[in-house]
């Protein structure tokens, strides 16, 4: 999972030929929220350069990978935009905060979670919530959350390829949960104990 924000500064390498076509310096969605419409690229002095989804072949730990060549394209022709600051509404239409940023997954370009802010006191207190299920209402762009966000930001950040799972939480000393659930427990000399009672 990767966020819009982390995409900024990416850079971009075409798979045809292995060179570095520029790095990332936006990136576009759709009105929807569903899916990476595309990035904007820049490489040097050149003007900014639109590689829209279709030609994205993956979004790496460190870079990002498309086929082919980039568009030369106006801003005002490029498909999506950058995710503006929306406010966010509960599902009894009150509003319980702000959407400042989005998780895209990295193989499909689907929006897969919304990152919402309560306020900065709020903000500071718990860290920002991250929310997977919402829908857009279209005309006023106003996002509706279908769940209130419990894990914050930092929390998916460390869970590896298990985020936004439960069972996948990290312990302080690096121990998935879900492997102290199984009974051991290896010490820091390397020998294992059961806590089974085996």
């Amino acid at each position: 999972m990767k966020s819009l924000k982390g995409l900024t500064g990416m850079p971009v390498v075409r798979t045809d030929n292995g060179r570095r076509a520029g790095r990332v310096t936006r990136a576009c969605v759709d009105d929807g929220l569903t899916a990476l419409c595309g990035v904007w690229v820049a490489n040097g002095w050149r003007r900014a350069r639109y590689c829209p989804a279709e030609r994205i072949r993956l979004i790496g730990d460190v870079s990002v990978l498309i086929d082919g060549e980039m568009l030369r394209v106006r801003q005002s022709a490029a498909c999506g935009h950058p995710l503006a600051l929306r406010r966010a509404l509960n599902a009894a239409g009150e509003m319980v905060g702000a959407i400042t940023g989005a998780y895209v997954d990295e193989e499909t370009l689907a929006i897969a979670a919304v990152e919402l802010t309560r306020g900065f006191w709020e903000d500071l207190k718990s860290g920002r919530q991250l929310v997977r299920h919402f829908e857009v209402h279209v005309p006023d762009a106003d996002v509706v959350l279908m769940e209130e966000g419990d894990e914050s930001d930092e929390a998916w950040m460390d869970q590896g390829d298990d985020r936004g799972r439960g069972s996948g939480r990290v312990g302080g000393d690096g121990i998935r949960h879900d492997e102290l659930a199984g009974g051991a427990q290896t010490r820091p000399g390397g020998d294992e104990r059961r806590t089974d009672g085996v």
